[in-house]
């Protein structure tokens, strides 16, 4: 079953794409500096502009290879940026604007929220920007330099409904709708999947365990996997008479989707 969230009467999924898919430069003709304490004097425009990892094929300064690092960019952060949950919660969308600098040996240092849109979003952004590997870094004069950049990640929502086509899927439970305790530890080793109506396995993004019981409802989420803190979880929260929920969150092109499965614990 895909799970929606009401925001404004309107059923919504959600999507991030970067705006216009290209980075933007501050084109700023003087360097700046990154710290009292660092005086490296950082640029935000050089000779030859940093370049993500990949695009080995394509010669430098080409417009080939700068192409193809925008979308290399772009790649990245469609299979690495989650959807915040409070984010989601409170139909939040718009643009988070990211600053950082890709040093002369070019890791990613200094990160910051120059536009935030709140709900954990920027949070969010500032996670992916310093999971990004190491770039080629800038070169002015044919010396390796600090290199300023801005980067725009857009959190958008989306009406589609392709979210249908997928299936969660949890060892024996998949097509049960009442379990009990017992059926849920003998599931604990099992794998949580989702498939497409081809039958591929589809990555999840975010993976959530929900539980209900008088009103009250607890949760604990991971980036994927089912961790010994949700069997934990599992083990300690899950009574009679709870209701019990799986919350998958995939994405596709860019589109994230919530695909879950609902649990009366019976016994």
């Amino acid at each position: 079953m895909v799970h929606f969230y009401q925001v404004n009467t309107i059923d919504k999924q959600y999507i991030m794409r970067l705006s216009s898919f290209v980075i933007l430069f501050i084109l700023i003709s003087k360097p700046i500096y990154s710290s009292a304490q660092n005086t490296e004097m950082v640029y935000t425009v050089v000779d030859q502009m940093p370049y993500f990892q990949g695009c080995d094929n394509y010669a430098l300064g080409s417009d080939q290879k700068r192409n193809c690092s925008n979308q290399e960019v772009v790649n990245y952060i469609t299979n690495t940026l989650s959807y915040p949950e409070q984010a989601k919660l409170e139909g939040l969308e718009g643009i988070v604007y990211i600053s950082f600098v890709v040093s002369k040996d070019g890791a990613i240092v200094q990160p910051k929220i120059l536009k935030d849109i709140g709900g954990g979003c920027g949070v969010e952004a500032i996670r992916v920007v310093q999971s990004m590997p190491n770039w080629i870094p800038g070169e002015l004069k044919e010396t390796s330099v600090a290199v300023q950049l801005q980067l725009p990640i857009q959190f958008q929502f989306s009406t589609s409904n392709e979210g249908e086509e997928y299936k969660l899927r949890w060892g024996t439970l998949s097509e049960v709708d009442e379990v009990s305790r017992k059926d849920l530890r003998r599931n604990l080793d099992e794998l949580v999947q989702v498939f497409d109506s081809q039958g591929s396995v589809i990555d999840i993004n975010n993976l959530v365990f929900s539980c209900n019981k008088n009103n009250k409802v607890f949760s604990i989420q991971s980036s994927g996997e089912l961790t010994a803190k949700m069997r934990k979880f599992i083990k300690k929260k899950l009574k009679k008479g709870s209701l019990f929920s799986v919350i998958a969150t995939i994405q596709k092109d860019g589109v994230f989707m919530e695909i879950d499965k609902e649990f009366v614990v019976v016994k």
